[in-house]
């Protein structure tokens, strides 16, 4: 997986916009190929958060609730010098749960660092029968972020804005 440049704001709304990256699978043979992949081109998340402070500033917390994202999943094939290939883009609902440590450095700017699992479900890239047999080529749409940053809390500022 590759990292992401990250956008977001609180409270709840954090906006993850790039690309995740995981490979499906790969078949290779003397006369031909197959693979198959899934990209996570950006998602969001809207959380819950439940903690209890472990220091007067420090605060331990557990966070979780919906996700969404966009997937995109493609496969390919070839066959001696014959080729196919296919890609379906989707928006995808789901679910996230992680957790994190929020440090308050003054009454008004806080340090944070946070873990978080994405899991956007099943995205079927293709299905049908073949001689009678049913088929289904699909990918589960998963991820893992940590991610660190600083917290404003507008409202108060002691003078720093006046």
């Amino acid at each position: 997986m590759a990292g992401l440049p990250a956008l977001g704001c609180r409270p709840g709304n954090g906006l993850r916009r790039g690309q995740y990256r995981r490979q499906g699978g790969r078949i290779d043979g003397a006369f031909g190929g197959a693979s198959a992949g899934t990209t996570l081109d950006w998602f969001g998340t809207v959380r819950g958060r439940v903690g209890a402070l472990v220091t007067p500033n420090a605060l331990l917390y557990v966070t979780g609730g919906w996700a969404y994202g966009h997937t995109t999943t493609s496969a390919s094939a070839a066959l001696l010098g014959v080729g196919a290939a296919t890609s379906v883009g989707r928006n995808q609902n789901g679910w996230t749960v992680g957790g994190g440590l929020e440090y308050a450095l003054n009454s008004w700017l806080s340090f944070k660092t946070e873990y978080l699992y994405l899991d956007l479900g099943t995205a079927t890239l293709v299905s049908g029968t073949a001689g009678g047999i049913p088929f289904s080529l699909g990918e589960k749409a998963t991820a893992h972020t940590v991610k660190a940053g600083f917290n404003i809390k507008l409202g108060d500022l002691g003078g720093w804005m006046h």
